[in-house]
């Protein structure tokens, strides 16, 4: 008997978000279905790398509670891509129910007790909870699921505080930094992970940083705007739009907040330029 060549893929968070599977991620469901997943409710329990952030979604088991979102068949090279993309979490197979009565068993990604990122509930940034209720209206998900996801409390975001006024004078080469483990660049600025070794572990940990500038990865995360997907990811720095540059600084201050600046570098020529 031939292997299948597809396989179903419940999405609960951003992932409802079909223009966001696209621009961040570059996956293009075959199908998309409303559909719900009965004994499990939306958290926001998984830590941000940067708390200014917010935490990410998650679920957990609750006999009283259902969690909508949207099924979406996928093939399984694009199954694979997502593994690598939700490398966080573990993904299990669950029994999903479509609006219209199909019962389909589909792969679900929850972060689970014990892991490090795993934490006490808390709030999505409003960034977040944007990407939440464009993918439940969108994919017309039932009102009352909508009104939940819009009653959300956010967590506080204010930009001013995070600037950094006073940037440390000491001026290192891309590649001082890039052969110190314990460094990591980011617009221009050099920040000292030493003391954030979780930190650390994810970036080693995932091949979307191996190789690559680091400010093209999270341009990666750039959230669509309703159905607009992001402008592409341009080759070489200096053809970055000024939305690209704006999202971009937004990190940089986030990162200023948490990790300590030692210095500065050149800032990437090309993805490539590590």
């Amino acid at each position: 008997m031939e292997e299948p060549k597809f396989t179903w893929y419940f999405g609960y968070g951003s992932n409802m978000n079909q223009a966001q599977l696209k621009s961040g991620k570059q996956i293009s469901p075959l199908e998309s279905y409303p559909a719900h997943l009965d004994g499990w409710r939306l958290v926001f329990n998984l830590k941000p790398i940067l708390n200014a952030f917010g935490c990410m979604g998650n679920i957990r088991e609750d006999k009283d509670a259902v969690v909508h979102g949207v099924l979406h068949k996928f093939t399984l090279e694009d199954l694979e891509k997502m593994d690598k993309f939700e490398m966080t979490y573990k993904r299990v197979l669950l029994p999903v129910t479509t609006y219209d009565g199909k019962k389909i068993d589909a792969n679900v990604y929850i972060i689970f007790p014990g892991h490090p990122q795993f934490g006490p509930d808390g709030s999505p940034s409003q960034r977040y909870k944007s990407i939440l209720l464009h993918g439940a209206k969108s994919s017309q998900l039932k009102d009352e699921y909508i009104k939940f996801l819009d009653e959300v409390v956010v967590c506080p975001f204010d930009y001013d505080k995070m600037r950094v006024k006073n940037v440390p004078t000491r001026v290192l080469s891309r590649e001082e930094v890039r052969n110190d483990p314990m460094l990591f660049s980011f617009m221009g600025h050099v920040f000292d992970l030493s003391n954030f070794e979780s930190v650390r572990q994810l970036f080693n940990a995932s091949e979307f940083f191996r190789g690559k500038a680091r400010e093209y990865v999270v341009l990666r995360l750039m959230p669509a705007e309703g159905d607009i997907t992001p402008p592409p990811v341009p080759d070489k720095f200096t053809d970055m739009t000024e939305s690209q540059l704006d999202f971009l600084d937004t990190w940089l201050h986030a990162m200023e907040l948490e990790w300590p600046v030692v210095g500065t570098c050149p800032l990437p020529v090309d993805q490539t330029d590590e």
